[in-house]
């Protein structure tokens, strides 16, 4: 049976995908009158973004690149990419979201990051940080989701002799 709350609820899904940029819904008498027919009008908006940043504080410049896309091949898929340029840090991450893997109603993301801090003028020391993170999510219950991620990176620190002992040690 038709039923104008879960009509509603269908029409906030949509909403909350941010993906369209207008939803319209017409509810007619069907051939019977135990049947609807439901229209329902969307119309896509930009889902893209480029960004680029700029700027200057006590440990020099920096410079940031942020590409978006929040409907990757019409599917919902969220990808973004970015990259962050400082005098001592590169960071380098790739994300990708898919709200709805499969159809199954459940989340699976993953991202890929890098970053280097070279300090080794100043303090001796250089680290790098690569890794990457998948995990999944699911309406357990009514407005109660779970959402397992597993995350694994490699951290390596190199040091010259104007390090201190303990960076040394660490190294």
């Amino acid at each position: 049976p038709f039923n104008e709350l879960l009509l509603n609820k269908s029409i906030n899904n949509l909403r909350s995908k941010r993906i369209f940029a207008e939803i319209k819904k017409t509810v007619e008498s069907g051939a019977t009158s135990n049947y609807k027919i439901i229209n329902i009008d969307v119309e896509e908006k930009p889902t893209g973004e480029i960004s680029v940043g700029a700027g200057y504080g006590t440990t020099g410049g920096t410079f940031g690149f942020n590409v978006n896309e929040s409907n990757f091949m019409g599917e919902g898929i969220k990808l973004s990419s970015s990259i962050n340029l400082s005098p001592n840090k590169v960071t380098g991450k790739i994300v990708v979201d898919n709200p709805n893997y499969k159809l199954s109603g459940n989340s699976l993301s993953s991202v890929f990051e890098s970053t280097k801090t070279s300090k080794l003028t100043d303090y001796g020391y250089e680290t790098s940080k690569t890794g990457f993170s998948f995990g999944s999510a699911w309406e357990q219950y009514d407005d109660i989701r779970f959402s397992p991620q597993l995350r694994t990176y490699h951290e390596k620190l190199d040091t010259n002799q104007s390090a201190t002992a303990n960076l040394k040690k660490q190294e």
